[in-house]
Order: structure tokens, then sequence, then C-alpha cells
């Protein structure tokens, strides 16, 4: 359940809607390539992830992870995100070929 819900103590209504928001959201962004090559390629993932899990594939959780990571200091966020970060990219330069 989202922080809304627990502070409004509805029965996680609006979280349905949150992730109906940001499936649709995605959806047009995909299809009107609102964005690079690069950043699109990780949109249709979670596309598919919110399409076949619905609420418990938490597209909200993992935008605002992805949020995060982009922008702000990492050094202001907490161990285990920092030791998440560090190991995805490692994972990443991992993947890249050696040119």
């Amino acid at each position: 359940m989202c922080s809304c819900c627990v502070a409004n103590r509805c029965s996680g209504r609006c979280c349905g809607l949150h992730h109906l928001f940001i499936v649709r959201w995605l959806a047009t962004a995909q299809k009107q390539r609102r964005f690079s090559k690069t950043v699109a390629i990780d949109i249709q993932p979670l596309l598919e992830k919110g399409r076949k899990q619905g609420i418990r594939a938490k597209l909200k959780s993992h935008l605002a992870y992805v949020w995060r990571s982009c922008s702000g200091d990492i050094v202001q966020q907490s161990d285990l995100f920092k030791l998440t970060y560090t190991l995805e990219n490692l994972k990443m330069m991992r993947e890249k070929p050696d040119c």
C-alpha cells in the first residue's frame, strides 16, 4: 500500500490509480518517442512488467528508485542504496564491450 493510502486510510484504490496512470504514461511516452533510444529501451520492460503483474509490479517504486539514482547526490543516500547503485554500475561496466 502506498503512503497516501496509509495517510488517508483508503483501501488501496489510489495505488491502482497510480499504477494505471504510470502504465498509460509509459505507453504514451513510448508511442510518441519522447525519450532517446538509451532511455526508451528501459521503458519497454517496465511497461511489460506493469501490464503483466499489475500493482504487484510496484512501478511507482521502480521509477522513484531510477529518479533517485539519476538525480541528487549519491553520498546522501542510504548504505543499501549505495551498494545497489554500485553493483548496478559494475554490472553495466562488465556488459560494455571493450573498444
